[in-house]
């Protein structure tokens, strides 16, 4: 079993470069990435307990793919700030059109404000997903943000409080998932912000049912799962190679915030990270394993913000409690 273990871990780590339109199951792998990390060590404290030296195995493979665990266990914490630079606070949350709020549309600007100020935390650069069709005008004052741009779907939104030089929008094809960015004057500099929504699973109710149901064998339900799973990461591949080459051929750093819809052993992840151009910010200033995901699927980090390398991280947090099946994400950046 120990031996399984170790070849199953390596299984994922290599294959999770793999782009899903060549061959799709390796970005199903990843899912289990976390479980995987925890199991060798698991495995290794028991071999050590009896007094054998076979836990050594568990742990070099740990060793091996290290580069790979961090980006679901963190194990750093906030940085103190320079007092002669600025800081960029950020937040990015897929908000499922703020139903959990339960407030009509008049209340509902205040209600939004009231949530952030319990939380004991605000932004200069609110990113929100599925945001829906909504009084953002209000939203904004509420926020008191001044700028605000929407995609046309009304699905992904920035609300900030700098100036705007510039905005956009990737056209993602017919889908209601979405990326926009602005362009934003900061201290002098240009940062080009993306808030991106790749392309939903669409098997959240599913998952809902075998887990709640325990519908485990139920095959027509499972293949249902699957399919649309395969659906999903291939259309993925696409749209991150889209946003990628538009990153590449932006002449600004750039924050990219936004629900990924998939794992940080994901290759839309790695595609993005590989362009060199920004670091996580769960990765260097978080804590945890950083679950984004508030379902029944446990240990899911789909949600993320990264940044321009030029950036220095200073803090990176998960808000709770959330209204939504996604929780909130904050990172606190200073300008170089």
């Amino acid at each position: 079993m120990n031996l399984g273990l170790i070849v199953f871990t390596l299984f994922i780590y290599l294959f999770s470069s793999i782009d899903p339109a060549r061959f799709w199951p390796a970005a199903f792998l990843g899912l289990f990435w976390p479980f995987v990390i925890l199991g060798n060590f698991i495995i290794a404290f028991l071999w050590f307990y009896r007094k054998k030296w076979y836990g050594l195995l568990s742990l070099l493979c740990v060793f091996v793919v290290w580069s790979s665990v961090e980006r679901v266990f963190a194990f750093n914490g906030s940085k103190k700030a320079e007092d002669n630079k600025a800081d960029i606070e950020i937040i990015s949350h897929n908000v499922r059109a703020f139903k959990g709020l339960n407030s009509k549309a008049a209340d509902l600007p205040n209600s939004i404000k009231k949530y952030f100020d319990e939380q004991e935390i605000a932004a200069d650069i609110y990113c929100f997903q599925e945001g829906g069709k909504r009084d953002w005008k209000s939203i904004a004052s509420a926020l008191e943000m001044k700028k605000r741009w929407i995609s046309n779907l009304g699905n992904t939104v920035i609300l900030s409080r700098y100036d705007v030089a510039g905005k956009g929008e990737l056209d993602f094809g017919k889908t209601t998932n979405s990326c926009i960015y602005l362009d934003l004057k900061i201290e002098g500099k240009i940062y080009r912000v993306y808030n991106v929504h790749f392309q939903s699973n669409k098997i959240s109710s599913d998952a809902e049912v075998v887990v709640n149901e325990n519908r485990y064998s139920d095959k027509t339900l499972i293949r249902r799962i699957m399919s649309r799973y395969k659906q999903a990461v291939v259309i993925r591949s696409k749209q991150v190679k889209k946003l990628r080459k538009h990153i590449d051929d932006c002449p600004y750093p750039v924050i990219i915030c936004g629900d990924f819809n998939d794992q940080p052993m994901s290759y839309v992840y790695k595609h993005l990270m590989n362009s060199d151009k920004v670091q996580d910010g769960f990765t260097k200033r978080g804590a945890g394993i950083g679950t984004s995901y508030n379902g029944v699927i446990p240990a899911l980090r789909i949600d993320y913000i990264l940044a321009d390398k030029g950036l220095d991280q200073l803090e990176y947090k998960r808000i709770k409690p959330t209204f939504s099946d996604h929780f909130a994400i904050f990172s606190k950046l200073q300008v170089e």
